[in-house]
């Protein structure tokens, strides 16, 4: 289950994010909601570090604190939890690119930008973080994060989590297939564990919450690997923990972004690792980023992220792209550096790598 906090003053500011929460993820996701009403109260949540939510849709202006200050707070913490800035601020952009907002969404905005932000959130958030299986009747995921075995009968399989059990049916090397690289080992024919999980090893037996699973002879080398002899004890468990985290966020520390920072642009925070490339026009067939404005070609200019962490743009466009004030050229391409400012068309349409 997603869990997302709202954070806000305003009673009916809050009423409309769970709204537009509600449309867009009622027929696909499990998800609940917890609501603050003052900055004070999440604070002190997070000085608790007992933070009962995933992603945080947080205002940046309350009356005696400032969002980005919590959001900070939450990544000088390393939190597990993604954010989304919806306000009405328009200075802040830049600054939320600085703290890993997944979005920074406008309120006059909000129910076209924060629908289309939370689907491109979720496509991220599945992504190497959950487990969609289909127990008994019905489809549902199940986050990596929350799992501490699965554990195979023949067809059938359990998931155990630190809450519930969950039966399906499946291959259990199909689901090796599937998640060990994230931080799952296989240690018997019936038994796929999260590694992190593993408390102790006694004989041919591991410690898993609060039961022992056997280990095969033919998996006990690669178990044996996660601990090291020390006197008095067989065995003394390693730093082991691929930690399987719930935050988009807390994977991005190689990412660069296009910040839109004025125009039809503000708000705009688009993800990009190296070797991406992404248009920017007024074709959405197209461009991952789409501008309406007429002046704006179909595909107005190509941006790169080259493998040595700078960019490459490329103008594409009648009427210009700028990088610091100076104009490309259709046809021409400039490499250019985070903190570089980005024109289209002219300096009312600004955006900025970061």
């Amino acid at each position: 289950m997603l869990r997302i906090g709202i954070c806000d003053e305003n009673a009916e500011n809050r009423k409309s994010v769970r709204k537009i929460l509600t449309k867009v993820l009622f027929h696909n996701e499990d998800f609940s909601c917890m609501e603050y009403a003052d900055a004070e109260t999440l604070e002190q949540e997070l000085e608790r570090k007992t933070v009962p939510f995933d992603l945080l849709l947080l205002e940046i202006t309350f009356q005696s604190k400032n969002g980005l200050q919590l959001a900070k707070k939450i990544r000088q913490k390393k939190l597990d939890v993604d954010i989304i800035f919806v306000t009405e601020e328009t200075e802040y952009v830049y600054e939320g690119y600085d703290v890993q907002a997944i979005g920074y969404i406008l309120k006059k905005n909000m129910s076209v930008d924060l629908p289309v932000c939370l689907q491109r959130y979720m496509a991220g958030y599945r992504q190497g973080k959950m487990l969609t299986i289909k127990s008994e009747l019905a489809y549902r995921t199940v986050l990596l994060a929350d799992i501490q075995y699965i554990e195979s009968n023949g067809r059938r399989l359990l998931i155990h989590t630190d809450r519930e059990e969950i039966p399906f049916y499946g291959k259990l090397a199909d689901i090796e297939e599937q998640i060990g690289t994230y931080g799952f080992l296989r240690i018997h024919q019936s038994f796929l564990v999260r590694k992190s999980k593993i408390a102790g090893l006694q004989g041919y037996e591991v410690s898993v919450g609060e039961r022992w699973l056997p280990v095969s002879r033919r998996y006990y080398r690669k178990v044996q690997e996660l601990f090291c002899p020390e006197p008095g004890n067989l065995f003394q468990r390693q730093d082991v923990d691929q930690t399987v985290t719930r935050s988009v966020a807390l994977h991005m520390d190689d990412n660069g972004a296009v910040i839109g920072t004025k125009g039809e642009l503000l708000g705009v925070i688009y993800r990009m690792k190296k070797g991406e490339h992404l248009y920017l026009g007024r074709d959405l067939s197209i461009c991952q980023i789409g501008m309406t404005k007429s002046t704006v070609s179909r595909k107005h200019c190509v941006i790169r992220r080259l493998e040595n962490g700078n960019y490459e743009i490329e103008d594409c466009s009648k009427n210009g792209v700028y990088v610091e004030g100076t104009r490309i050229g259709k046809g021409n391409k400039r490499e250019a550096y985070a903190g570089n400012r980005v024109w289209i068309c002219d300096a009312s349409q600004e955006l900025r790598l970061g």
